[in-house]
């Protein structure tokens, strides 16, 4: 049953679930394990936890010290509202008359779309009226549209699942954030780092490479050929830096560097050595190093493997005029 579910809440521990001991005291959920009340062929795709009690028509139903299960199959919504002697269980067919919709919590909505595990309300309204639960499990945006997928799947079209406009529009922007991953030139770009990107890139704008955190030294270079000299502006510590199809972006602590690529002279892989004061010993550090306008960025590109590097130095260059 686990291994067949959709989602991963469907665990062999769930499935058995009727109480958890302590060593002072024990918390039970339900008087029968969960499987007790499926049908033999019965499939199980999401086990949703609650130790609220759950709603029905407005009313907090379940015994204290008990939990609620929401167990979403191929055939059904099932309740089991745990009590001490006999659970309470409300089964609620696909082919019923149903709408559930998930409603976020405020607190959610300032959080990171990738990190952020929502605390929500799951609501179904059927023909005899309307139950919430709220589930303790920690669901993020993958699990909300694996959830309602699922449910759209097996009640073919007979559930409506209300969607509101905030789960649409930032559902939307996580789905984009993979597919802009999925299609990029590297895996140095990563769904996490484009998010701290994505608010950056201009339409139609898609990042090939994503450095996080290093060093950027910028110079002015004097003198030519062999006889040439650096002298230094800034050495600075960069969040990351973007290559983009349109340029290349370097973010400091409050600002944004923009360098087009028609504007640049020249990119190489510089090897730097660095001494580290504190064990003495010499190291290699491998840069990009970018010429504008009489203007050198040294880029550490550490998190770079020497193949991601030379990839980078041919991109930026089949881009410069």
């Amino acid at each position: 049953m686990a291994q067949a579910a959709r989602h991963d809440s469907v665990t062999v521990e769930n499935l058995k679930l009727k109480k958890k001991s302590g060593i002072i005291f024990t918390k039970k959920w339900l008087s029968a394990p969960v499987v007790s009340y499926l049908t033999a062929s019965e499939q199980p795709h999401v086990i949703l936890k609650s130790r609220d009690p759950v709603t029905i028509n407005g009313e907090n139903v379940g015994d204290r010290g008990y939990g609620t299960v929401l167990v979403i199959t191929d055939e059904r919504f099932l309740f089991i509202i745990g009590e001490e002697n006999t659970d309470r269980v409300i089964s609620i067919p696909f082919q019923s008359d149903v709408g559930f919709e998930f409603e976020p919590t405020t607190s959610a909505q300032n959080q990171s779309l990738l990190d952020v595990y929502f605390s929500v309300s799951f609501w179904i309204r059927h023909e005899n009226g309307e139950i919430e639960i709220k589930p303790s499990n920690d669901l993020d945006y993958e699990d909300i549209w694996t959830i309602g997928d699922t449910v759209l799947d097996f009640s073919k079209g007979d559930v409506d699942w209300i969607q509101e406009e905030w789960w649409e529009d930032r559902a939307g922007e996580h789905d984009a954030l993979y597919e802009m991953a999925d299609g990029a030139q590297s895996d140095t770009v990563t769904a996490r780092r484009l998010e701290r990107i994505f608010s950056y890139l201009q339409e139609g704008e898609t990042p090939a490479f994503i450095l996080t955190e290093g060093d950027v030294g910028i110079g002015i270079a004097e003198g030519t050929g062999d006889e040439s000299t650096i002298r230094w502006q800034q050495d600075d510590y960069f969040d990351w830096v973007a290559i983009t199809s349109e340029r290349i972006l370097i973010a400091f602590d409050e600002e944004i560097e923009s360098l087009m690529y028609t504007e640049l002279d020249s990119v190489k892989i510089s090897i730097q050595e660095h001494h580290d004061e504190y064990d003495d010993e010499y190291y290699e550090v491998p840069y990009l190093c970018i010429l504008l306008n009489d203007f050198i960025y040294f880029i550490e590109g550490s998190d770079f493997t020497e193949t991601d590097l030379r990839r980078a130095v041919r991109y930026i260059r089949n881009r410069t005029p």
